[in-house]
């Protein structure tokens, strides 16, 4: 299950269960016309991440108009290898991880002032 909700000029997309592109596409579609300065994608209740959906969801980050930078919110060192592992496959850009939400934010946050 995928949902989302801005907060604080931060879209954030929880995954619960294993990871699917699609499902989590067209979730983060849903605020394809809001302004948000970055993604907080919280993975603690993820069960797994296939390659191939990891692969389906850069090439979709890949591809949008608007780039913005993304930070993975997970629970353990465990997660955090899983994460590094992600990053190196897809190619990910501008995506770090986190096990604290408001660093993740503040991340997130700091783009705005370098882009602007």
């Amino acid at each position: 299950m995928v949902t989302s909700k801005l907060e604080d000029g931060v879209l954030c997309v929880f995954i619960e269960g294993d990871l699917n592109a699609e499902e989590t596409i067209k979730e983060a579609g849903k605020w394809e016309d809001a302004e948000y300065c970055g993604v907080l994608t919280d993975i603690r209740k993820m069960t797994s991440q296939p390659a191939a959906e990891q692969k389906k969801m850069e090439e979709w980050r890949k591809g949008l108009e608007v780039s913005r930078p993304n930070a993975l919110l997970g629970g353990s060192g465990a997660m955090a290898a899983l994460a590094n592992i992600y990053v190196r496959f897809t190619g990910a850009k501008e995506t770090r991880f986190f096990t604290d939400p408001d660093k993740a934010k503040a991340r997130l946050k700091s783009f705005i002032s370098k882009s602007g």
